[in-house]
């Protein structure tokens, strides 16, 4: 069992209604929630801060984000960062895009809350990291 407040969520998004929803679904859980709103932001305090799950849009205004699931995949420190893509997009080239780059799952736009939260949930599980109740 691990210390909640030790866990660390990220969640980059350039919208900020994004970042407010995704937040406001994963408060309850009494995690660490780290934000960026910008790739370069992001790279940032990925490497800073080494998240167990990031939360990352498929496209910020300077990179996108396949480049960062590369950055974060081919880091020796960071290559066990479970990368869930959030996006709008839906279609079969954008997931097999996605998925190609490196992407640990996938969530779509406009966001489940409950969903959210499962897939944090499910991310540190297969870690074999449990929360402490």
């Amino acid at each position: 069992m691990i210390d909640r407040k030790k866990i660390k969520i990220m969640l980059v998004d350039d919208e900020p209604a994004i970042l407010k929803m995704e937040k406001e679904a994963l408060q309850p859980l009494g995690i660490t929630l780290i934000e960026a709103s910008s790739g370069v932001e992001a790279i940032k305090k990925i490497a800073a801060e080494k998240p167990h799950v990031l939360f990352l849009d498929l496209v910020l205004p300077d990179m996108t984000g396949e480049s960062i699931v590369k950055f974060v995949k081919s880091s020796e420190s960071l290559k066990d960062v479970s990368v869930i893509v959030v996006t709008g997009k839906e279609d079969k080239d954008t997931i097999e895009r996605c998925y190609r780059s490196g992407c640990d799952g996938y969530v779509t736009k406009p966001i489940n809350p409950d969903a959210l939260a499962q897939k944090v949930l499910l991310a540190l599980s297969e870690k074999g990291i449990e929360l402490e109740e």
